[in-house]
């Protein structure tokens, strides 16, 4: 079984990909499953994990959306914002598919990542059940 650990996929005409300027024009156009597909099946990838390229709930929810009609995604790591009610988020975007994720760190002050770390400590990353996962 071979797993990527790091894809990113992503729709362009979504608009939350404010990062992908003239300097990454080279890929700078949609990247879905129909394009990984190929590639994987050539290099027998059996699955991928899903990772947010912009930093917006909406695409976590895209990615989530793939999942369940991709096989070949196996998880997702999304996104919240660490300065707003990081419970509610996590209940908003409770899917099977969701193994974590991942605040761009740069550009979050210090103090707010010290102060959410603390109150996130415990919260569950998965299915939206209290607890840990155990699988």
């Amino acid at each position: 079984m071979i797993i990527d650990a790091h894809h990113h996929f992503w729709r362009i005409s979504r608009g939350d990909y404010s990062w992908m300027d003239d300097s990454v024009a080279s890929i700078r156009h949609d990247l879905l499953p129909g394009d990984l597909q190929p590639i994987a099946q050539r290099n027998a990838v059996t699955g991928t994990v899903l990772v947010q390229a912009a930093p917006t709930l909406a695409e976590t929810e895209f990615m989530l959306s793939l999942a369940d009609s991709t096989p070949l995604v196996k998880g997702v790591v999304g996104w919240i914002d660490l300065t707003a009610d990081v419970p509610e988020q996590l209940a908003r975007l409770s899917h099977p598919a969701l193994r974590g994720v991942r605040p761009m760190l740069q550009d979050i002050p210090c103090r707010v990542i010290h102060r959410s770390a603390a109150s996130c400590r415990d919260l569950p990353m998965n299915t939206g059940r209290a607890g840990r996962r155990t699988h």
